[in-house]
């Protein structure tokens, strides 16, 4: 029997590869996400271990884990900025559009206040931004035209005085 089967698989190569392949297309959804499953399970049921593992994976690849982290990162600059810049990514009012110049504002000031007391800033509050759902009270803006609103409005980061 084996010897046939080997004898079948040499000659249909080709036909089983096609077979497969619809195969995986059809239930390939259906089993990542029964693996997804299985291990979200798994690491409900192991958090000593699950942590164990990720911090020796990190340890172990630790270019490839910053390299993933940096990406990340990158990716949700660049959504928070398009979405307070309206969609397209760039400065509200110059149209700079290089992703190192660009920043979020606060409309109103005290951006300062907020970061120092919810210690919200770069990654962090890109991410708490997306978490909230986009407040009001945000835009996009280069950070030349930053120092400008500051000057123009006055803005100082902290009180003369102390």
């Amino acid at each position: 029997m084996k010897a046939h089967n080997k004898e079948y698989r040499k000659k249909n190569k080709e036909r089983i590869r096609e077979v497969n392949k619809r195969y995986r297309e059809k239930l390939g959804e259906v089993f990542k996400e029964r693996a997804r499953e299985y291990a979200r399970g798994w690491r409900k049921r192991h958090p000593e271990k699950s942590r164990q593992v990720v911090l020796n994976y990190a340890l172990k690849n630790k270019v490839k884990v910053r390299e993933r982290r940096q990406a990340s990162a990158r990716k949700l600059k660049i959504e928070v900025l398009t979405h307070y810049a309206g969609d397209i990514l760039g400065c509200v009012t110059c149209g700079e559009s290089r992703l190192a110049c660009l920043s979020i504002d606060h409309i109103a000031g005290g951006g300062y206040q907020e970061r120092k007391n919810a210690n919200k800033n770069g990654t962090r509050l890109y991410q708490w931004l997306k978490s909230e759902g986009y407040p009001e009270g945000y835009q996009t803006l280069c950070m030349n035209c930053q120092f400008i609103k500051r000057e123009d409005q006055k803005e100082f980061r902290y009180a003369k005085n102390q």
